[in-house]
């Protein structure tokens, strides 16, 4: 799993585009993140996650001086229901909280938008523009995690989603790609000429699922009515 295309100040950028240690994106990758970094830059840890983590190593980032200076103090654990996680970082006087997650969940709970250093309330279209792009990587076959944050001046007494999910500024999206094995496509076309039907099974998105059914000859293109979630 490798990150390929991030998006964020409304532009979508390739993973080698240089981008700022301090831009809240970055932050909410690394922070919002239970990877394990052992030896310099062993990762271990879901596959999502230390891709983020490698990203910023390959960007030249120096991820351990920033989890070092933005220590974690509280969080709020991915589940599969509301498809998030949370952390609450140490940052200067007041505290960072970064969101990562499904992209439609966590546009829910984003309130606010920064264009040139001013944060303004999201407006119903940049809301769409954020859905619209998210669809269209999707559609390249990318796994899509949306990333938000806001900066509070102290923690939560009893954090939840309902108060460290709340009121937050839209940081980005992280597309990733997790190659299929090079046989597989290979292995479908023998398959489908023995007569047996192939069935894909992912914890995909559904347009990411049918963008990879497609490339595998799983799917037929069009054929969105194949797929169910």
């Amino acid at each position: 799993m490798t990150v390929e295309k991030i998006f964020y100040r409304g532009s979508l950028h390739d993973d080698n585009d240089e981008i700022e240690e301090n831009n809240p994106a970055l932050l909410s990758m690394v922070l919002a993140n239970d990877t394990k970094i052992e030896n310099g830059r062993d990762l271990l840890g879901d596959p999502t996650e230390t891709a983020l983590i490698q990203y910023a190593f390959d960007q030249n980032i120096n991820v351990h001086d920033l989890l070092e200076e933005h220590k974690r103090v509280q969080e709020v654990p991915f589940d599969s229901e509301r498809k998030l996680m949370s952390t609450v970082n140490k940052y200067g006087d007041k505290f960072f909280v970064a969101v990562k997650g499904a992209p439609d969940e966590l546009l829910k709970r984003v309130t606010s938008v920064k264009i040139n250093d001013e944060i303004t309330p999201i407006t119903a279209q940049q809301r769409q523009d954020i859905l619209q792009t998210n669809q269209d990587m999707a559609k390249k076959a990318l796994r899509v995690l949306g990333l938000a944050y806001k900066v509070i001046d102290k923690t939560y007494d009893d954090p939840s989603t309902d108060n460290v999910e709340q009121d937050l500024i839209f940081a980005g999206l992280a597309g990733m790609i997790d190659p299929e094995r090079p046989e597989a496509k290979a292995a479908v076309a023998e398959a489908h000429s023995a007569g047996i039907r192939t069935v894909m099974i992912t914890g995909d998105h559904q347009v990411t699922a049918q963008a990879i059914a497609e490339r595998l000859g799983i799917l037929d293109p069009g054929h969105d009515d194949w797929c169910t979630a």
